[in-house]
């Protein structure tokens, strides 16, 4: 596995490495290091990291001009190729590697397969470092999405992460059993809580957990507030991480006159922010509808949904397909607070809080687990190297 990230942590690689090893496969997972850790580690029975190290200010400079420029990837062909491992497949985690994985594939004969986390050039548009002058000269979006298009036939398998995301390759001509769904589902036996019995508390609290950044709607959250609390005066929104944008929430909390009622808890950690959802009323993804979030589903909703808590997303197309499936909750019109706010008062007012949280929990250990998902991921292998 190629990954250009520091590794752990990464649930979703996490759990796809796991899963092969339980199945009878070795993985050794070639990621970056920017804090000097080992460079060779013996991570899990069965799972090797093999890091290379480079300065986080270096990294952000270079890592952007794979496309432009030669020496980058040449670097990773050199990291990977000087290793004593001879895989019999390449799996490349998300786009930028994939021609370091194309190369490699090509030397050594092997299969490859490129695991697109999320659509890239999208995400692209939407990244703090694509609007720098450095981001703006080397992150040409056309090109992205040509070298995507390209790396897509190349690849022998290619996995996406919602059904959603297939969308955007059905006019290339590519033939539809080169993709596999593999979502970002929950893993039942590594979450670390359990789910509790509904409760609701005298202080209503509406829960959002993950990164921050405008494209993830918590602006509309901030701006629904007051005419939640006319209704509802003991509401609480409760922010749980960070991100680039969050001056600019707590300013807007500030000047719409909630910042006594809206608690930014900054990063916490993964069992911190699991406690968090247990003890909200209503768990809220108030995602803009564009076309980063409407090709890609979050983590997060999975675990809101395992730990029996209602659900309010927005109108996001994976969002918006996965809880009017399940009835985990309600929908609100991407980037309405208007809407945000009655879906908010119309829940806290109804009496199927429990009913949601039930559903979605059911529909977590029945569908949407990764005991399930990690059988079409071992699939994948087992025909390419089986036959």
């Amino acid at each position: 596995m190629l990954l250009e990230a520091e590794f752990p942590p990464d649930i979703r690689v996490e759990n796809e490495a796991l899963s092969l090893v339980q199945s009878g496969y070795e993985v050794h997972i070639f990621a970056l290091t920017f804090e000097r850790r080992p460079e060779l580690e013996r991570w899990k029975p069965g799972v090797w990291v093999h890091r290379k190290f480079i300065s986080q200010q270096v990294f952000k400079k270079i890592h952007i001009s794979i496309l432009k420029l030669p020496f980058y990837a040449a670097w990773w062909k050199r990291f990977v190729g000087k290793s004593q491992v001879r895989p019999d497949a390449l799996h490349v985690h998300d786009l930028p590697l994939a021609r370091v994985g194309k190369a490699l594939a090509q030397k050594w004969k092997l299969p490859l397969v490129l695991d697109l986390h999320e659509n890239y050039p999208a995400a692209l548009g939407i990244w703090e470092h694509s609007q720098t002058r450095l981001g703006r000269l080397f992150l040409d979006i056309p090109s992205w999405r040509r070298y995507e298009r390209d790396m897509v036939a190349e690849a022998d398998r290619v996995i996406v992460v919602v059904d959603e995301a297939l969308q955007r390759f059905r006019t290339a001509q590519i033939p539809r059993d080169k993709f596999v769904v593999v979502s970002n589902v929950l893993n039942l036996d590594t979450f670390p809580l359990q789910p509790k019995a509904a409760q609701v508390h005298d202080d209503f609290r509406i829960t959002y957990v993950g990164g921050f950044g405008v494209h993830r709607g918590l602006e509309t959250a901030v701006q629904a507030m007051p005419a939640i609390l006319k209704e509802l005066p003991e509401a609480r929104l409760i922010l749980v991480g960070s991100g680039r944008n969050l001056t600019d929430l707590k300013e807007l909390a500030l000047r719409t006159g909630v910042s006594d009622r809206v608690t930014f808890t900054g990063w916490v950690p993964f069992e911190e922010s699991a406690r968090a959802i247990q003890e909200a009323d209503v768990c809220i993804i108030p995602h803009l509808s564009i076309e980063h979030t409407d090709t890609t589903v979050p983590h997060k909703l999975f675990q809101y949904m395992y730990l029996r808590k209602p659900v309010l997303v927005s109108s996001s197309l994976p969002l918006k397909r996965i809880v009017e499936e399940t009835g985990g909750g309600l929908v609100f019109e991407a980037g309405s607070s208007l809407d945000f706010s009655a879906k908010i008062l119309q829940m806290a007012r109804s009496g199927y809080l429990q009913k949601w949280g039930e559903a979605g929990h059911r529909a977590v250990v029945e569908k949407y687990n990764w005991e399930k998902e990690s059988q079409k991921l071992v699939t994948i292998y087992r025909e390419l190297l089986n036959g």
